[in-house]
């Protein structure tokens, strides 16, 4: 098919500047092609499927085959990129892809093109676009200026094409802009102007216009900028959930939460909640932006790229459910390293909380080795057995909250005493040896 479609027809021919396409010089296939082109210069008003020409082409005089038609529209179209616009369902498009090409063999009807060839637009309207979004190349077209516009904002992260939280009004101007534009024209000369707070571009001086596509560029930097600057948000509210500063680069990050969390997974089974955190953070790899990004897909059930506004802040409600966890993770870690260094046997480490409304929340460690826990053992069977002479598990739950809620008060209040009759006693002795 090769050989018989393209390399005969001179369809794809080398030049001294390599292979490239070209209209066919003569053959069977000229006919089909000026035809196409026709059909091209009849869509300068307004854009037409693909779908619209192909019964003609398949009949007589045409006769072209229909494995072959994709092929021919693809290179009619391609020698003539430059000044036709590619819709994909109404929607500009800079080009195919290949899974665009895949769609259009089995739904060309869903493609439609549009002609733009505009006379007389003045230079320093090229100059401006292109020294934003052409790379310096001075363009030909308005399709020129168009493509790596559609390019840039096709390659954009999902979580910039859809956040509002995370852009400036003129960004998500900019960027309604390109999404409601019926043409490429009228993104460039009046959509992309209009978000920026200009009126149509063909009548603005040239100081205008360059101070326009500065601020396009401000824009599309910010664009750029989104996803990498909510990442960088997430991590500094993930350092301070850690006590870490959040200011700290990436690199710096890591070692000092794998520095902090390090063993902390052992103390809790919660796999699906801080367990399942501190395993990705402790996690080792080579790959520091992969190591990051894997604990914002724990957090946000997604990769950071596909997330909405939603999203985020369904992670940032997690994170601030999790902080307080680790808050008792890091008290239980540390009271355990502390009675390692004043016990020999092996214990358990227990933290008793209790949060009454109205009241202050209080805590205590408590470290149960083979000896408490024996002395304990019949005290515990009094309290089980108390608390088994209701079979009202809502009963039995509120009495164990006050019980824990009155000894811990009671407990914290003994211990304040005696400190203060510490502090008393040592102001005393110091007082006589003065």
């Amino acid at each position: 098919m090769y050989r018989a479609v393209l390399k005969v027809t001179g369809i794809h021919q080398k030049t001294e500047n390599g292979w490239v396409l070209a209209k066919p010089a003569q053959g069977s296939l000229l006919p089909a092609w000026e035809f196409i082109e026709e059909f091209f210069a009849s869509t300068e008003k307004e854009a037409r499927p693909f779908s619209d020409i192909n019964a003609d082409l398949l009949a007589p005089p045409y006769g072209v085959k229909a494995g072959l038609l994709p092929i021919l529209w693809l290179c009619v179209y391609l020698v003539n990129e430059s000044e036709v616009a590619l819709y994909e369902e109404r929607r500009y498009v800079p080009g195919f892809t290949v899974e665009m090409l895949e769609r259009f063999v089995k739904r060309p009807d869903y493609f439609s093109v549009q002609r733009f060839r505009i006379e007389g637009m003045r230079a320093s309207i090229f100059k401006q676009y292109q020294a934003v979004v052409n790379g310096g190349k001075e363009p030909e077209t308005v399709l020129e200026i168009a493509k790596p516009l559609a390019a840039f904002m096709g390659d954009l992260p999902e979580y910039t094409q859809k956040t509002k939280a995370g852009l400036s009004t003129e960004a998500i101007a900019v960027r309604n802009a390109f999404n409601l534009a019926k043409s490429p024209e009228q993104l460039i000369f009046e959509g992309i102007p209009k978000a920026l707070g200009f009126k149509r571009i063909e009548s603005t001086s040239e100081e205008i216009i360059g101070d326009l596509s500065e601020r396009l560029k401000d824009i599309l930097r910010e664009l750029k900028q989104a996803h990498s600057k909510m990442q960088q948000a997430m991590r500094e509210e993930i350092a301070s959930a850690l006590g870490l500063d959040p200011s700290i680069g990436l690199e710096e990050f890591e070692g000092q939460a794998k520095g902090r969390c390090h063993g902390l997974e052992n103390y809790t089974i919660d796999a699906q909640g801080v367990r399942g955190l501190l395993m990705r953070i402790n996690r080792e790899t080579d790959d520091l932006n992969q190591w990051f990004e894997n604990i914002l897909m724990f957090l946000g059930a997604k990769p950071s790229k596909k997330w909405t506004d939603a999203d985020r802040d369904q992670a940032q409600y997690k994170l601030t459910q999790l902080s307080r966890r680790f808050t008792d993770l890091f008290k239980l870690a540390a009271e355990e390293r502390r009675f390692e260094e004043n016990l020999d046997t092996d214990f358990d480490v227990y933290l008793l909380k209790s949060l009454k409304k109205g009241g202050d929340f209080i805590d205590e460690v408590v470290a149960v080795d083979k000896n408490a826990a024996e002395h304990s053992k019949t005290l515990m069977k009094d309290l089980q057995e108390a608390l088994r002479k209701s079979e009202n598990k809502e009963l039995q739950l509120a009495a164990l909250a006050q019980l824990v809620d009155d000894f811990l008060n009671n407990y914290r209040g003994k211990s304040s005493s005696r400190n203060e009759d510490f502090n008393d006693e040592d102001s005393d002795e110091k007082g006589d040896i003065a």
